[in-house]
């Protein structure tokens, strides 16, 4: 072999390199669901469980609920998503998960509680208040959407969305 060549060492099977990151002993997060298995290993910074997978010598990162799925049911269908009943995103324990589009995710999350709208999403450059006022403005003094784009410093798509109630609607 030439010289600052070295041999890879052959990988362990995916389904033994991941069983031997998981833990059984987790928390209870819902008493209906049994407790948590809990990835141990490695995790992104909202928590997920990670590991490299796939065939050759470039194997990607994939989260670790998505593997047990696999291992578990098989294939995942185009356009659907791994999603936890426990809302613990450590959580590898394949009954505590369930397929689902996107949009069922977010729903999901948002009758959880865990998703946040509005100033508290923290990617607002606007307040409640001024949400309720550019309605107000709108619909009484008929400011443009342009308009209300430039008083309040966001763009005119921003402002046709608070308007059609596409963001904001909690309000």
């Amino acid at each position: 072999m030439p010289s600052g060549h070295y041999e890879r060492k052959p990988r362990w099977p995916l389904e033994q390199r991941f069983w031997r990151k998981v833990s059984r002993q987790g928390k209870l997060m819902d008493s209906n669901l049994g407790p948590c298995w809990d990835w141990t290993a490695s995790k992104n910074q909202d928590g997920y469980g990670r590991m490299y997978a796939g065939p050759g010598h470039k194997p990607k990162l994939v989260s670790a609920h998505i593997i047990s799925w696999q291992i578990h049911y098989g294939s995942i269908p185009s356009g659907m998503n791994v999603c936890h009943r426990c809302d613990n995103p450590a959580c590898t324990r394949p009954d505590h998960l369930f397929l689902g589009t996107r949009k069922q995710n977010m729903e999901d999350s948002a009758r959880k509680g865990r998703m946040h709208i509005g100033e508290a999403s923290g990617n607002t450059h606007l307040t409640g208040k001024q949400v309720l006022e550019i309605r107000k403005l709108h619909a009484s003094e008929g400011y443009s959407e342009r308009k209300l784009a430039r008083v309040y410093g966001v763009t005119g798509p921003t402002i046709g969305s608070i308007l059609r109630r596409r963001t904001w609607k909690h309000i």
